[in-house]
């Protein structure tokens, strides 16, 4: 799992980064954008007044009089005297918008000729109040576009670089194509190990019990587990074989019995179950001092859903429930932790031969651009070329001496295969094999095969001769495969999910095997302990989804009833319950990336 985390490492390091840099960037381009063309409004209206103001000074210059030209000779003192007066005339005092200011207005610059006597001058006549005042506005225009330029200027750079970030987005996948298979695979691997999405686990507690991980090779029961059930419903006789037993010293095992109500009194409970074989609506009942809660949490998922319900069932009502009925009802802290926990699905794909058409003997690993062979491990995966089948069909086991193949659906591959079967197989059931040679999912699963050895030459896939897949979500027994550490949730609903059920919430960390709590009776009644405990692989927060966890859950459920029923001088504590210690505080690493 080592080149795994270093993929999601790199994927969380750098790409997503760079996604995140690149929509920033464009982000404060395109602001910088809206400012920019703003502020060019602006200065565009200061253009367009300073140039209003300037043409209206210029017309209004023009359509002003002219002073009088002066005549161009005179002789004599009375030319002088009269050039005098009309000069004096030419000048006048012109008012400005401000009180202090005064300016003359100018005229032509004259020339005196001594020898004639005439004064003479340029034809050009400037109102200097009017020049000032048209030099000054356009002296204003120019400024205005002085401001405009630049930001013309920075507007164009900015679209360049938004062109350049339009053509030129961060990738998606900064690996080749079959690396990202590849990783694909991984991520399969992993929604195998949790039986769900990746996206439905807790980022922070997902793994929280990877610090009690056992070491060594997986072990296989060979034949299967039930083997097992086999051995507790049989006893060994003489010669050693397997007869079934009515004292069995595990006591009164019921077969195709469902539980419909489990009800607790002071006096001690009542466990109500259907027996179709025996009557379709009448229930039988076994009663005890206390009972040992083992359902799957997906079934107590549905009974939750079932005490949610506004009114409490009618006792003719119990034979169609979809799950069993607490009574009284499980304590809100108890429901709560059911329904934060999360419980996933988990599908196989069994297929029959006839003989074997691949070598068990040989003990290498070979690896393909699409798919690997462990024979050493008698398993080989396939890597899909596609995200969304990544969970499909994609790890396949030979762990039994009969020519079968098992392939594991995980993931989202898990839930739509519950679909195919329902659309294929109906409501016939298991028993029809037929049925299910005719899954889709086996046409699929064959092209695998036949891919692989095809090309490598290792034998001829046949047709199968029978063929199986499972649904457990679809199953109202178990409703789901095995339980995994949801959004929201954590380690300690593991311990809240073992906890016996009393009016108030446990202290954690749990006691394993202590007695259970006392509590009150009913009124007139002495103090009473608690009658309902849970066990499962849902209650073992060190070892979930496992079958280590579910049997030694069991026996620690067993130890606490024996210590709270069967109090001794010498308590029975739970002993290998947890195989491996955790390491310190110190010492555990940060939750790995997904």
């Amino acid at each position: 799992m080592c080149f795994f985390f270093l993929c999601i490492s790199f994927q969380e390091h750098r790409i997503t980064p760079l996604k995140i840099s690149h929509r920033n960037l464009v982000s404060i381009l395109l602001r910088r954008k809206a400012k920019i063309l703003n502020e060019m409004a602006d200065a565009r209206r200061e253009i367009n007044e300073a140039y209003n103001d300037w043409q209206a000074l210029c017309k209004e210059s023009q359509e002003s009089p002219t002073p009088p030209a002066p005549p161009s000779s005179l002789t004599g003192r009375s030319r002088r005297s009269r050039a005098a007066v009309e000069a004096s005339s030419w000048i006048s005092i012109s008012s400005t918008t401000s009180s202090a200011s005064v300016t003359p207005h100018a005229v032509s610059p004259a020339k005196h000729d001594p020898d004639t006597g005439e004064i003479s001058k340029l034809p050009c006549v400037v109102d200097v109040q009017d020049e000032y005042n048209r030099r000054r506005q356009l002296s204003l225009l120019h400024a205005a576009w002085k401001k405009f330029d630049p930001m013309q200027v920075t507007l164009t750079k900015i679209n360049r670089q938004l062109e350049v970030l339009e053509q030129n987005p961060p990738r998606d996948v900064y690996l080749t194509n079959s690396e990202r298979n590849l990783i694909d695979w991984h991520l399969a691997n992993l929604e195998f190990a949790n039986a769900t999405e990746l996206q439905n686990l807790s980022l922070i507690h997902w793994d929280q019990d990877d610090a009690y991980e056992l070491g060594g090779d997986h072990c296989i029961v060979q034949g299967g587990f039930g083997q097992i059930m086999d051995v507790l419903t049989s006893s060994s006789g003489t010669s050693g074989t397997l007869r079934p037993a009515v004292d069995n010293p595990c006591g009164q095992i019921e077969l195709k019995s469902s539980v419909k109500e489990i009800s607790i009194s002071d006096s001690g409970v009542r466990v109500s179950c259907l027996n179709k074989a025996v009557s379709e609506d009448e229930l039988i009942a076994h009663n005890g001092d206390a009972v040992l809660c083992a359902l799957p949490l997906g079934v107590l998922k549905e009974s939750v859903k079932i005490l949610n319900r506004e009114r409490k069932p009618h006792q003719t009502e119990l034979t169609a429930l979809s799950a069993p009925y607490f009574n009284p009802p499980l304590p809100s802290w108890k429901c709560e932790s059911i329904e934060r926990a999360g419980f996933g699905t988990l599908n196989k794909l069994v297929l029959f031969f006839n003989d074997f058409f691949w070598d068990r003997n040989e003990r290498l690993v070979l690896f393909f651009n699409d798919f690997f062979w462990d024979r050493n491990e008698r398993v080989f995966g396939y890597v899909h070329d596609s995200t969304e089948r990544r969970g499909e069909l994609f790890l396949f086991w030979s762990i039994t001496d009969r020519p079968c193949l098992i392939a594991l659906v995980a993931g989202k591959a898990a839930v739509a295969l519950e679909t195919e079967i329902a659309a294929t197989v109906g409501p016939k059931g298991d028993d029809d094999t037929a049925a299910y040679l005719k899954l889709p999912i086996v046409a699929r699963a064959l092209s695998i095969l036949r891919k692989i050895f095809g090309r490598q030459n290792m034998g001829n896939v046949p047709d199968p001769i029978g063929a199986y897949a499972t649904r457990w979500t679809s199953d109202e027994n178990t409703r789901g495969s095995y339980s995994y550490v949801a959004v929201g949730s954590s380690g300690d609903d593991y311990d809240l999910l073992a906890a016996p059920a009393s009016p108030t919430a446990p202290t954690l960390p749990l006691s394993l095997s202590s007695p259970a709590a006392i509590v009150k009776g009913e009124e007139g009644l002495a103090e009473v302990p608690t009658r309902l405990y849970f066990c499962g692989e849902h209650t073992n927060r060190h070892y979930p989804a496992s079958v280590q966890g579910a049997v030694f859950s069991g026996l620690r459920e067993v130890a606490r009833i024996a210590n709270t029923f069967c109090p001794g001088e010498t308590p029975i504590w739970q002993h290998g319950f947890v195989l491996k210690e955790a390491p310190s505080v110190t010492q555990q690493q940060e939750p790995a990336l997904m």
